[in-house]
């Protein structure tokens, strides 16, 4: 859980300073036809939190990563503002995501030796008590035949 709260500090750090810097810029005065991008891109922007946290989530699932940082760019008037969406890659996409998936993928492989190992003493356990009875059948057979 402490994982998925990092991603989530991560996001609200990056939309304040996405508020910050792009908040305003993106609205529906923007007409985004004339770079050949379709209007509808005006709705993922940094205006408040909840879009701000959607623009990351799809920047996170690198979903259409350069067209939306683009956008941002071109609205914006400079080159420099792709800094942001490079960091916010480096940091979430390339650190954090590949860190939670390396420990869900942990994760699971211990269950399944945890599982295997269970699976190997039982077993073992299983022809320990065989073989137990096994010799005290034998026992009783030698006592009996001996009488």
């Amino acid at each position: 859980m402490e994982l998925f709260s990092i991603l989530l500090v991560s996001f609200w750090f990056f939309a304040q300073i996405g508020i910050t810097i792009f908040g305003g810029a993106l609205n529906d005065s923007v007409n985004l036809e004339q770079w050949g991008l379709p209007q509808s891109y005006i709705y993922n922007n940094f205006n408040d939190f909840l879009n701000s946290y959607i623009i990351l989530f799809e920047l996170l699932m690198i979903n259409n990563w350069m067209v939306q940082v683009d956008v941002h760019v071109k609205v914006m008037g400079s080159k420099y503002y792709r800094i942001f969406f490079v960091l916010f890659y480096l940091w979430a996409v390339l650190l954090c995501i590949n860190v939670i998936v390396g420990f869900v993928i942990d994760y699971l492989v211990s269950q399944y030796k945890y599982k295997e190992l269970n699976q190997k003493l039982e077993a073992q356990q299983e022809r320990h008590d065989s073989d137990i009875y096994t010799s005290m059948t034998r026992q009783d057979t030698l006592v009996q035949s001996s009488l």
